[in-house]
């Protein structure tokens, strides 16, 4: 159950890292994009840890 905790932070890295390389390419506002890009990132996270929580709490 632990394992998934790693490579779902890795896997929303490399999405986040992929937008602001995307955006870099474009070169248009990349900065901000790079800003909403980790905005997103960390806000998927969040709510995965927080589902994971919730679903681990209602089992016990």
């Amino acid at each position: 159950m632990m394992k998934i905790w790693p490579s779902a932070y890795l896997i929303s890295s490399i999405v986040g890292f992929g937008v602001a390389v995307a955006a870099a390419l474009i070169g248009r506002d990349s900065i901000w994009w790079f800003v909403v890009g980790v905005a997103l990132l960390n806000t998927t996270l969040a709510t995965f840890i927080l589902f994971r929580l919730k679903r681990v709490s209602a089992n016990s």
